[in-house]
């Protein structure tokens, strides 16, 4: 008869049973990281006038991260104008008021308008992306890192 024995056992068992949990750590500082990176790619490479105009930088300082669970992330904004400038659409017609003086005044044809209202008739705006295409832009580098991380914590 043969017989094996694994001494230490307790410890083999508990060192593999710590795989999952220093895996998931690991992974999931790779994934806030790349948010974190991919956020900064954003703003650096897209909105600070290479996609998109910078008028005010309220766009670009309200493109945040935050972890949407363990292992995930978004990245993103809650502006209600953004998704236009990401895809693309039609907007809908509407009127401009002046608020702050009693006129709004414009160019148009080389003439001078002045006007208490316009009626806007709306506008075609085309695709912009700044987030779906920083994502493609950073997918090798945010998957290697995700990579890194899992081969760590099963070393390590």
């Amino acid at each position: 008869m043969i017989r094996a024995e694994i001494i230490g056992d307790e410890a083999v068992i508990a060192s593999l049973g710590a795989i999952p949990d220093r895996v998931t750590g690991l992974v999931r500082a790779a994934v806030e990281a790349e948010a974190i990176a991919l956020t900064a790619y954003v703003k650096e490479q897209k909105l600070s006038g290479q996609v998109l105009r910078n008028i005010t930088g309220t766009l670009r300082r309200r493109t945040n991260y935050a972890m949407t669970g363990d292992l995930s992330a978004s990245v993103g904004t809650n502006l209600v104008y953004a998704a236009i400038h990401e895809y693309g659409g039609q907007t809908r017609a509407h009127i401009i008021e002046a608020k702050n003086a009693k006129a709004l005044a414009f160019q148009m044809g080389g003439d001078t308008i002045i006007r208490k209202l316009v009626h806007h008739p709306g506008s075609r705006m085309p695709e912009r992306s700044f987030l779906r295409s920083s994502l493609r832009e950073s997918r090798d580098r945010i998957l290697a890192a995700i990579q890194a991380a899992v081969a760590e914590g099963i070393k390590g």
